[in-house]
């Protein structure tokens, strides 16, 4: 039982991410005006063979609720730190392919008095005996195939991806106890977005102005999922542009039930930060977003959170 607490808190944890600022359609508060003055470029500028490492961190506590007993609940904490690299493949006819690769991956839970933690660049101790039980054990298998794994993005000239491929191997998070089913690698990739663009049509703005954008996602532990987030551009100097979000994520349905019986479903979330844009460098420099979320299901839970990506420099 506790283990397979521990793995719905890693679900949770790694819920926490689809609801960054994302990548794709969008619809401006105004119309643009013809003038180019004051106009903030906020599009990716890719070069072929270019490199970028972005660390990102996830901090979040969780009240998960126990089948069978209402009235009892199992607090934990999970932190997390995922290695990030980015490096433009190819550019051509106005597209660039962008891979991304899963480079590392630090976890560390503690739930119900319990602790486990697992580090892609640790090595095994010889003198440690193997425990079968240990949950870091069951789940080290399914946090090995993760790292290392690879998706290819292709990406238009104003930052939207139009086309994702590989990343298979990120459908064994659902494969986690309590995780709900399998996890759609695409839907995953979406969840980057805002690390290779800051979506918006166009791509520049003005300081002080509004934009919305809708980004509708289907992970089957959690079910289909709308996101909803408010920019506002306000600030921008030196080539550095400070971009406000302020969003939710609604439930369009319930997780696959009938495909596995610990379907979860989203209630509530709700987020808000910011993130830093490099205008000279086309890309973002850093991203801090605080989050909410309520989840259902065969496990009641609430999670609050912090997300931070930085570039490693």
């Amino acid at each position: 039982m506790r283990s397979a607490l521990c793995a719905a808190t890693i679900i949770v944890g790694l819920s926490v991410v689809s609801f960054a600022p994302p990548a794709h359609a969008d619809s401006p508060a105004r119309k643009p005006e013809s003038s180019t003055i004051g106009l903030v470029d906020l599009r990716p500028k890719f070069e072929r063979g270019s490199v970028t490492r972005y660390t990102m961190v996830v901090e979040s506590k969780t009240k998960n609720g126990v089948p069978g007993e209402p009235k009892k609940f199992v607090e934990s904490s999970t932190a997390q730190t995922i290695g990030l690299r980015m490096k433009v493949l190819d550019v051509k006819d106005g597209e660039s392919t962008v891979e991304l690769v899963y480079e590392s991956m630090k976890i560390k839970v503690d739930s119900d008095g319990e602790s486990f933690e697992f580090d892609s660049a640790a090595k095994p101790d010889p003198k440690k005996k193997p425990d079968p039980l240990d949950p870091a054990a069951i789940l080290k298998p399914i946090f090995d195939q993760i790292v290392g794994q690879k998706m290819t993005m292709t990406v238009d000239s104003d930052g939207k991806i139009k086309e994702i491929k590989g990343g298979e191997a990120l459908g064994l998070l659902g494969q986690i106890p309590g995780g709900g089913g399998a996890v759609d690698p695409k839907s995953l990739g979406q969840l980057f977005g805002p690390i290779s663009s800051t979506g918006q049509a166009g791509g520049k703005r003005r300081v002080g102005e509004k934009w919305t954008s809708t980004d509708d996602l289907n992970v089957s532990a959690l079910g289909e999922f709308r996101m909803v987030t408010e920019h506002t551009l306000q600030s921008a100097s030196n080539g550095l542009a400070n971009v406000l979000v302020n969003g939710r994520a609604e439930a369009k349905s319930e997780g696959d039930a009938a495909m596995s019986p610990n379907a979860l479903k989203l209630k509530a979330s709700k987020y808000t930060g910011k993130y830093v844009w490099d205008s000279n460098r086309g890309k973002l420099s850093s991203m801090e977003v605080e989050q909410s979320v309520t989840i259902g299901g065969a496990v009641e839970a609430t999670t609050s959170s912090t997300m931070k990506v930085t570039e490693k420099k």
